[in-house]
């Protein structure tokens, strides 16, 4: 358990040396993540492949597509989504806007709040560790959830 710790540590610091991002790197990545739904037995299992571009160092604007299934019914959802991210090493906090379709009904705004740290695999392919916050706009603003996920990111 003593190796385990101790590794993790030699990541992060690893990670953190690494993590200068200047503008016009580009980036693709996606993840996978379970959220357990806010004031619901339900969950959701998400999937969303992402791009960005760093339009100035350590600031970067991000675009999405999301696909989105929850446990206690049949149809899924589909969305799209924008923000923009800033590093400092490797770790960042931003926001981002989605909007979400789901069966015929009416799409779902929400306001994204995220953080969270890369950990280098080699010096263009990182391990994404994120938390995000989201927030139902309109109709769903009693909405709310807590997503934790990983995933792949690639600068180039």
């Amino acid at each position: 358990m003593k190796l385990f710790k101790i590794l993790i540590i030699l990541s992060v610091i690893g990670s953190i040396a690494f993590g200068q991002f200047t503008a016009g790197t580009k980036t693709i990545s996606g993840s996978i993540s379970w959220t357990k739904v806010k004031d619901d037995d339900g969950s959701l299992i998400t999937a969303m492949p992402s791009g960005g571009y760093f339009f100035m160092d350590n600031l970067l604007i991000t675009g999405s597509l999301e696909y989105l299934k929850y446990s206690e019914d049949d149809d899924a959802m589909t969305g799209i989504g924008f923000g923009a991210k800033y590093f400092m090493g490797n770790i960042y906090g931003g926001g981002s806007f989605y909007t979400v379709k789901y069966g015929d009904s009416d799409n779902v705004n929400q306001l994204v709040i995220e953080g969270g740290m890369l950990m280098n695999l080699s010096e263009s392919v990182y391990i994404d560790l994120g938390l995000d916050y989201f927030k139902g706009l309109g109709d769903y603003d009693d909405f709310g959830m807590t997503v934790i996920g990983a995933g792949v990111i690639v600068f180039f």
